[in-house]
């Protein structure tokens, strides 16, 4: 049988989870864009080439990125942000961010929420609604359709399925491996959940690709991303999860660094729901 990953980006994903129509949601910009890249490297669009510890220093992780448009279609925030990344044989992580947010100072305040909202709005998930302001002044701002409402509850339900996840891979990880295709993307939301795929898709590769009823999927593997995307850095840590932790977090802290100087350089941070586009100001 076939069987459909998650269809939204992770960032959407986010943004749909937190939207209500009773308060603004409280979801960052920064949380979106930290989103967006670590699914360009899932999807291949930037290749992790190695993690690098350096004494005294923080941990240097260096990237190639792809040419625009050589790695498939990509959902809207993620074709975004690929466009504005400078194509590079290799380059430090944090400083590729900040070449973006230096060639468009409105890339990780604005444009890349808009880009999530966007596709919630395209699949019928999300929608511009009006309300009066002290009874008088309308104001626009976006809520779930009854569409919407129930993919979130669906993530909800799969994001709490995922917390054991590890434990899952500890005792049966064909069943580890299928859960992950299954949830795609919505994995990247999941606690711990990119060491856990990054434990199993090496599994998964040394295996020569294959797990014991492995699923047909019609969409993204994220498995197999994984394993083809982060493969040169997995031969360097073998098979424990901690050093998957560990590589993870060098790669989260690289993204954070490289988001948080390019808002320190003008680029801004604040939750979605303000001007510009965002869940309260109405969007496109």
């Amino acid at each position: 049988m076939t069987t459909s990953p998650w269809p939204l980006s992770a960032a959407a994903t986010r943004l749909l989870v937190d939207l209500r129509e009773d308060r603004a949601p409280s979801t960052t910009t920064k949380t979106i864009s930290q989103l967006t890249v670590k699914e360009l490297i899932l999807r291949g669009h930037v290749r992790v080439l190695s993690v690098n510890k350096r004494r005294m220093r923080s941990t240097i992780v260096t990237v190639a990125t792809a040419a625009p448009g050589s790695v498939g279609p990509l959902p809207p925030p993620l074709d975004v942000l690929a466009r504005e990344l400078p194509v590079t044989g290799s380059e430090e992580l944090s400083k590729l961010i900040r070449k973006a947010a230096k060639g468009n100072s409105t890339l990780f305040s604005v444009e890349l929420e808009k880009a999530a909202l966007n596709e919630l709005k395209a699949r019928g998930l999300a929608e511009n609604r009006v309300r009066k302001v002290l009874g008088f002044w309308p104001s626009t701002f976006v809520a779930p359709t009854a569409a919407g409402r129930e993919l979130a509850a669906r993530a909800d339900a799969d994001l709490t399925h995922a917390v054991n996840l590890r434990g899952l891979a500890e005792h049966d990880e064909n069943a580890a491996m299928r859960a992950v295709q299954t949830l795609g993307v919505l994995i990247l939301l999941a606690p711990a959940g990119l060491a856990v795929l990054g434990g199993l898709a090496q599994r998964w590769r040394r295996r020569g690709g294959r797990a014991a009823g492995e699923l047909d999927l019609d969409g993204f593997d994220v498995l197999a991303a994984c394993a083809e995307t982060l493969g040169d850095v997995m031969d360097s840590l073998g098979d424990d999860f901690g050093s998957f932790d560990a590589a993870f977090d060098a790669v989260a802290s690289s993204v954070d660094s490289g988001i948080d100087s390019s808002m320190s350089d003008g680029g801004g941070d604040g939750s979605s729901g303000g001007d510009g586009g965002g869940c309260g100001g109405g969007g496109d």
